[in-house]
């Protein structure tokens, strides 16, 4: 779905456990964290990314961000090699517990439904 300020506690626990586990930096925590109703209007339609059009969708259930899906409309040089026109990332399922447990945040496609969830 768009990004939706539904999911904000959720969203802003992800990444500060994103951001503690050294798997992304505090800009974009910052940035939602001061004014979550403009971070989520400004993550909505057509943006530039990677030097292209990108559309970004979040993965949601209720008011719990799962993550995000990004669209390339267009490849750069570089994602043509390696990469591709969709990206995503998956925040852990239960927060700082999965940080204390050393789950993997970012999870590959071999992670969910492998024992992604007995990070909880």
């Amino acid at each position: 779905m768009w990004p939706t300020t539904s999911v904000r506690d959720s969203y802003l626990e992800g990444e500060r456990v994103d951001v503690l586990a050294g798997s992304t930096s505090a800009t974009r925590l910052d940035l939602a964290a001061s004014d979550f109703d403009a971070y989520v209007d400004q993550q909505r339609g057509v943006q530039f990314g990677w030097g292209v059009p990108i559309t970004r969708f979040w993965y949601v259930e209720g008011t719990t961000y799962i993550g995000t899906l990004v669209i390339r409309h267009r490849l750069p040089p570089e994602l043509a090699r390696v990469g591709g026109h969709v990206g995503y990332h998956v925040v852990a399922p239960c927060g700082a517990r999965a940080t204390q447990r050393g789950c993997s945040l970012r999870a590959s496609p071999s992670a969910v439904g492998s024992g992604w969830n007995e990070c909880c």
